[in-house]
């Protein structure tokens, strides 16, 4: 799964352009595309499309989220580390636009 926030002044979906690239590097299944449309500040829990992203990973439809940095709050971090050991799925933030390793 890819996920984004594009309430960012000039963020658009091109954002998804880097996260494909290196999911598909990886021969990774993308199970969806998720775009919050609110601001990255804005706690998980008060993001509209946050629930679909966590129900993917507790209905185990999707094994991971590609993101890049900042577009999960660090306020979050110890929420979402426990998250992922507890049910064995990974959480990778990408930094930037221009994602080195993207064609491995």
């Amino acid at each position: 799964m890819l996920y984004v926030c594009l309430a960012e002044p000039g963020a658009d979906a091109s954002l998804f352009a880097p996260l494909r690239r290196y999911a598909e590097a990886r021969d990774w299944d993308i199970t969806d595309l998720i775009a919050d449309r609110h601001p990255s500040s804005v706690p998980l829990r008060k993001r509209a499309l946050w629930p679909r992203v966590a129900d993917a990973v507790l209905a185990r439809r999707a094994e991971g989220v590609v993101t890049l940095d900042g577009h999960l709050p660090d306020d979050n971090a110890a929420e979402l580390a426990d998250c992922a050991s507890t049910h064995g799925v990974f959480i990778v933030r990408l930094d930037g636009p221009n994602v080195p390793g993207a064609d491995r």
